[in-house]
């Protein structure tokens, strides 16, 4: 077997309901591609990063002579069924407040 790890983040603005329903389709999404092991899949909410609510997806993949293929299909599955799902992955951003003389917005 083979281990795979991914990071993933999400937007701040993803409410935790939808956070939970994020890390429910990308186990789903896991379990549904050929060559995985379906009984070993973890997705959880690690951190609070500086762009994103950072998800670390841990699976495995059994059938070693297609493992890139499958990773493709995974990364795929789970980026298709997020947007799909209207559930946002976050890229870095930065936000400019800009103040006029007299101190206003």
């Amino acid at each position: 077997s083979r281990r795979v790890v991914v990071n993933i983040g999400l937007t701040y603005d993803t409410p935790a309901t939808r956070m939970e329903e994020g890390i429910d389709i990308i186990q789903k999404t896991i379990r549904e591609v050929e060559g995985t092991n379906r009984e070993d899949v973890m997705v959880r909410f690690v951190n609070f990063g500086a762009y994103s609510l950072d998800l670390e997806v841990v699976y495995w993949i059994t059938d070693l002579a297609n493992w890139k293929p499958i990773i493709h299909q995974v990364n795929m599955g789970i980026k298709r069924n997020l947007d799909a799902a209207g559930i946002e992955m976050a890229f870095p951003t930065e936000t400019h407040y800009v103040f006029s003389q007299n101190g206003k917005s």
